[in-house]
């Protein structure tokens, strides 16, 4: 999969290559949380007689995806995916096996506007509507946690146009999201969260 993402990449620079004076109708962005899906796997060595633990072993994988389309009046109409997950398997020396899992995944529509005919150098502003849930597993319980949010997300695209690649704008921004919960979140006495975040290494690719 890591090779899907370098393979996106490539295209995308070529696209670059051959690009048109006419405004793009693409955008994909990437920050500081990724794009594309990347996997781990992370091995530990214990001392058994300090520890008790033989061995132990955490794996998890990470996939982002995210699209939007311009429209010729400048508004531009998108979605989200995102989706998370480790796993910690670990060994007693005495033979014992205890598994913990947690998993995230959302998926979100969004709608937003560019307020200049120049997109690469456009303030900007986009609407996120969205659910997922979060699922945790360890040995003495389970939890499904469902999550319905909504997002205000707002920016400004500086072009690398000067730098040679036409395709590409720095579009730092401001992202305020607004969750609510429900299943075994409200029964735990969770009921909502607002999350404020700066994204200060965020790129977009538009062609």
């Amino acid at each position: 999969m890591s090779h899907l993402f370098l393979l996106i990449v490539a295209s995308l620079f070529s696209l670059s290559a051959f690009a048109s004076t006419d405004q793009p109708k693409h955008i994909i962005s990437i920050g500081t949380d990724g794009l594309g899906w990347s996997g781990l796997t992370t091995f530990f060595d214990y001392n058994k007689s300090k520890s008790g633990i033989k061995d132990s072993e955490t794996s998890g994988g990470s996939l982002k995806l995210n699209y939007n389309y311009v429209f010729a009046s400048r508004v531009m109409v998108g979605g989200d995916l995102y989706f998370d997950s480790e796993k910690n398997i670990t060994k007693s020396a005495s033979g014992a096996k205890t598994t913990n899992e947690t998993t995230l995944s959302t998926i979100a529509l969004s709608v937003g506007y560019n307020f200049n005919d120049d997109l690469f150098k456009s303030w900007w502003i986009k609407t996120l509507i969205g659910v997922g849930s979060v699922q945790t597993e360890i040995p003495s319980s389970k939890t499904d946690n469902g999550i319905s949010f909504i997002t205000i997300e707002g920016g400004k695209r500086f072009s690398f146009a000067t730098w040679g690649l036409q395709n590409f704008s720095y579009a730092p921004s401001v992202a305020v999201t607004s969750a609510a919960y429900s299943k075994d979140a409200v029964d735990n006495g969770l009921n909502t969260s607002t999350t404020v975040q700066i994204n200060i290494l965020k790129f977009d690719i538009l062609f």
